[in-house]
Parts: structure tokens; C-alpha cells; sequence
């Protein structure tokens, strides 16, 4: 998941400039992930309305 993958960074004994970069990416990531299961979600929606 998102949450343990900024965990596993934490951990690491990174420079805070690479950290900072890699939770911006990982952020943005996280934020299109999201996008694409909203429009899943939605997409099966509309399928089961068709259906009734």
C-alpha cells in the first residue's frame, strides 16, 4: 500500500531533499491511483444500472 511504501522511505537513511522528492511522487501516484478507482468504480456503476 501507499502507507507502507512512505514507511519503508522513512526508514531508509536518505538525504531529506531525495526523501521530500520521492513523498512528492509518491503523492501524485497515490493521487492518480485514486482517479483511476473513482473512474472504476464509476465505470461498474453504470454497468449494474444498465442491467436493471
Amino acid at each position: 500500500s501507499a502507507l507502507e511504501l512512505m514507511k519503508a522511505m522513512n526508514d531508509l537513511p536518505l538525504n531529506e531533499k531525495i526523501v521530500w522528492s520521492n513523498q512528492e511522487d509518491l503523492y501524485a501516484f497515490t493521487r492518480e491511483t485514486d482517479e483511476v478507482h473513482e473512474i472504476a468504480r464509476r465505470e461498474s456503476q453504470m454497468k449494474s444500472m444498465r442491467r436493471i
